[in-house]
């Protein structure tokens, strides 16, 4: 088997945060580096426009059974977007940077290499840096006209001035010889070190059988879809990023009018601390979402600090800066690309997200979908100043629409719900939730005002609050749903307090007022059980960024969400687990 290890440099007026395929449209690539199996590395330097080196590089992928390279989705794309538009199946590839995600290892070839025990020049690959700085990208003039090769220091100055005038916004290997010289021998060092680094890392979760081959071949299928994208609305994106920025400059104006110029903008978060202390003698640690929250429902706040807060909070929405990352990175032909990178979440191996977050896209909020649907219309008709008040809000609730589907096609949305929690009811035989999974996914209709589905069994969420607290479902409010959410999330793999609490503070629950809400409601025998607990934990030195009365809180949910579970609690145990016995329960996680 032909294995080709292949690298490329490139220049792009296009900034690579803006994606690597938005990248690769504009990209030169200025030097190929190769080497075929374990033989010599070579170079070809592509900017001397010599049809020959074109040739050759064509043949030497075609005749490859595998190319490797390091990052693959760039330098496949480059290959084929830039400037030299040659194409190859996906097929062909393999990527030294995926083998490592795979297996648990960063990405990036310097880290991999101390970790490999692969030696590489520190100080060349510093130099290397500033090389890549200087020619792939464009930047301010520079020159590399040496003193000694001119009598006086005004001849010099003058050949300077004169080298000016023929700038073209980048260095070259005409305008840097020597630097260029350096530039291709840098190229040329990536080869033998991604080589040994490829040869060093494991096969198990990626190679060329067994189960290496399935990730091989899922991460081939990855490629196709990252070089097809998404169709997205690119007048829906600029309508709302104008909104966003006329909204921003009403909501300063109405700060600076509400403070007497003390606040100069609603995101000038200790300066808002000092006016509210001065002026309301409400002194507050921050300006976060549950502090505001609290402050707004608290009885008697002044109406004037409520508005004030309310502006702070319109103008702290940061899902909205997506869009700027929509119109950056989506293609001239209307779609979005490379949004996934394979395996790039680490020790999990689910895929990132990439150029824009597609996988953490806000909620529609508050609104309902018939007023999203009238938001977009106001927004492309300029006018949504004038249907809605909360702009921010429309705005970040818009976002899912600006994926659409392309002329005559369906855009269908789909979600493995509750993975974990599946596979584990299925695990321990926890018949009755597999059941409550079945009535779940039974769909009766769909409401006419929402479009929600109507099913023949509760949310999940719900109804694990209602299974601890032996309440209806129908009793379980908002925020019931919510403490259920992160009972599921947190609790079903033999978490116990620390992970109650990590998963709260990822869905933003306040644990303090957690605790407030929810103490009555609690079975008094199992408090008492959580006290007692609690002080034999801490007699063992473990401490709580929170109150006591927070943890016993969160030790009873624990208790709660695992007496509704038997079944799974004694999965843990054949398991085999390590969680100390205490009071005949198990107690692991905390």
């Amino acid at each position: 088997m032909i294995e080709l290890f292949l690298d490329t440099e490139t220049f792009s007026t296009t900034p690579i945060k803006h994606g690597t395929y938005k990248y690769a449209e504009n990209a030169e690539v200025m030097i190929v580096t190769y080497a075929i199996g374990d033989g010599p590395v070579h170079d070809m330097d592509m900017t001397r426009e010599d049809p020959a080196d074109v040739l050759r590089l064509r043949n030497l992928v075609s005749n490859a059974d595998v190319i490797i390279c390091h990052n693959t989705m760039f330098d496949r794309n480059v290959l084929r977007l830039g400037n030299l538009k040659i194409e190859v199946p996906p097929e062909k590839f393999r990527c030294s940077m995926v083998k490592a995600l795979l297996h648990g290892l960063p990405g990036g070839l310097d880290k991999l290499c101390d970790i490999l025990g692969v030696p590489t020049d520190l100080a060349k690959h510093k130099t290397g840096r500033a090389l890549i700085h200087l020619f792939c990208k464009p930047i301010a003039f520079a020159h590399a006209i040496p003193r000694a090769d001119y009598p006086t220091i005004k001849a010099w100055k003058e050949a300077i001035e004169e080298a000016k005038k023929h700038w073209q916004g980048r260095a070259t290997r005409e305008t840097h010889p020597v630097q260029w010289a350096q530039f291709i021998e840098y190229a040329r060092a990536d080869i033998p070190a991604m080589r040994e680094v490829w040869r060093r890392l494991p096969s198990w979760n990626y190679g060329e059988t067994g189960a290496g081959a399935l990730e091989r071949d899922l991460w081939h299928l990855d490629q196709k879809i990252n070089d097809r994208g998404v169709c997205i609305d690119l007048p829906l994106v600029h309508a709302a990023i104008r909104a966003t920025n006329d909204e921003q400059t009403r909501l300063k104006s109405r700060v600076v009018a509400h403070t007497d110029g003390y606040v100069e903008a609603a995101t000038q978060r200790d300066r808002m601390l000092e006016f509210i202390f001065t002026e309301y003698g409400v002194g507050l640690a921050d300006l976060t979402k549950s502090t505001v929250a609290k402050l707004l429902e608290k009885e008697g706040t002044p109406p004037e600090l409520v508005e004030l807060l309310q502006l702070r909070a319109q103008a702290s929405q940061t899902s909205t800066a997506k869009y700027n990352a929509f119109a950056r990175g989506t293609s001239a032909d209307g779609r979005l690309r490379g949004m996934l990178q394979f395996s790039g979440a680490a020790r999990t191996r689910r895929d990132a997200g990439r150029t824009v977050q597609l996988q953490n896209l806000p909620s529609r909020g508050l609104l309902a979908q018939y007023l999203i649907d009238l938001g977009i219309l106001a927004l492309l008709a300029e006018c949504e100043d004038i249907t809605f008040d909360n702009i921010m809000l429309l705005v970040s609730s818009v976002i899912r629409s600006v994926i659409v589907a392309p002329k005559g096609k369906k855009l269908v949305v789909s979600d493995l719900a509750n993975l974990e929690g599946r596979g584990l009811a299925w695990l321990a035989g926890e018949e009755w939730k597999l059941q409550a999974f079945r009535d779940f996914d039974t769909i009766l209709g769909y409401d006419d005002l929402t479009g929600e589905a109507l099913r023949a069994g509760p949310d999940l969420y719900k109804l694990a609050y209602a299974k601890a607290f032996r309440i209806q479902t129908e009793a379980v409010t908002k925020f019931g749903r919510s403490i259920g959410k992160v009972m599921e999330l947190g609790l079903g793999y033999a978490g116990g307090i620390n992970a109650f609490v990590t998963f709260a503070l990822v869905y933003g629950i306040d644990l303090e007022e957690m605790a407030d809400t929810a103490w009555a409601t609690l079975p008094p025998e199992m408090v008492a059980e959580a006290e007692s607990f609690i002080d034999w934990l801490e007699d063992k030195g473990h401490r709580w960024p929170m109150s006591r009365r927070a943890v016993i809180v969160c030790e009873v949910f624990k208790r709660l969400w695992r007496e509704a579970h038997p079944m799974t609690v004694q999965l843990w145990a054949g398991a085999r687990l390590p969680v100390p016995e205490r009071d005949g329960v198990a107690h692991h996680g905390h």
